[in-house]
């Protein structure tokens, strides 16, 4: 992993909406594949602003959390890997969830 920060957390458990998830990277939809996708285990740390950005600045995208399905709290903003631009993720209304539940 590129990340280094004192306090490294394992995440498993997110959903992915409104994109595909490749492995390394957030990727175009597929339209054959089911509105929720399970991501793999996901590692999240607090880094300082001057280290912040560990992606490409056009590579990366920055990705709602949001508590539910209902998406009517949003918990935070997450920098992923990305194939596409900014543009395209806003465009497709990507967003990680807690829970599919409304």
């Amino acid at each position: 992993s590129k990340l280094r920060a004192p306090l490294i957390m394992k995440v498993k458990g997110f959903l992915l909406q409104g994109c595909n998830f490749d492995g390394g990277k957030l990727t175009e939809p597929d339209p054959n594949m089911s509105e929720f996708m399970l991501l793999p285990t996901v590692y999240l740390a607090w880094v300082e602003a001057e280290n912040a950005d560990i992606y490409p600045e056009n590579a990366k995208a920055n990705i709602p959390v949001y508590l539910s399905g209902a998406r009517d709290k949003m918990l935070c903003k997450l920098d992923l890997p990305n194939s596409g631009t900014q543009n395209d993720r806003i465009i497709q209304g990507v967003a990680l969830l807690l829970s599919e539940e409304e």
